[in-house]
């Protein structure tokens, strides 16, 4: 069947129909325009949040970096430090050994020194 083999007023219906079918495509092609537009923000949006995610990631990295490295130091210190303590320890045991033996040594000169004067 020819378009044009029918009426006019067929033909009309036709072309309003076909006119009309013409609109509601474009109000979709509209619409969907919008909402890829929406959907583009919201991608963007969405990047950006991850950008900023990525970045406090980056400074939590960096942060747990630097509190292990002040971990590791202070371990190192503490080591350092029991090691000096250690060695005062000792340093303060011979101390004692030479004030003992000075002792020990003025008791003796003390000791003379009475049996001298006795004499």
């Amino acid at each position: 069947m020819n378009l044009y083999s029918s009426s006019p007023a067929s033909f009309e219906e036709k072309l309003d129909k076909l006119c009309t079918a013409i609109a509601l495509i474009a109000t979709s092609i509209d619409e969907l325009k919008t909402v890829t537009i929406e959907q583009g923000k919201i991608v963007e949006k969405a990047l950006q949040l991850a950008a900023n995610q990525q970045t406090g990631m980056d400074k939590f990295v960096d942060a747990f970096y630097e509190q292990a490295k002040s971990v590791t130091e202070l371990l190192l210190a503490l080591k350092e430090s029991t090691e000096a303590a250690r060695q005062l320890a000792k340093a303060g045991e011979s101390s004692q050994a030479i004030a003992k033996s000075h002792q020990e040594a003025i008791r003796d000169l003390l000791q003379e020194l009475r049996q001298s004067r006795n004499n």
